[in-house]
């Protein structure tokens, strides 16, 4: 939905439907990246720097969920 409205340059429409993900996904880092493709596709650099910072905080916070998880299962000391 989200993406068939941006691939047909219907960028207000596609970010509504981006924001309706995150609020039911909020921890999906792909969504707040494509909501701040649609925002610059908009001219609002302000909204899709912020939109994006929130994707790279979101996927840091995945990988270091990760990264521990691995060591959790093998790093630990014997």
């Amino acid at each position: 939905a989200a993406e068939e409205h941006e691939r047909r340059g219907e960028y207000a429409q596609a970010a509504a439907r981006y924001r309706k993900a995150i609020r039911l996904h909020d921890g999906e880092p792909l969504f707040h990246a494509a909501l701040a493709r649609v925002h610059l596709h908009l001219g609002d650099s302000r909204r899709a720097g912020r939109a994006l910072r929130r994707a790279q905080q979101l996927e840091g916070d995945r990988s270091r969920a990760t990264y521990q998880a691995r060591l959790d299962l093998h790093g630990r000391p014997r």
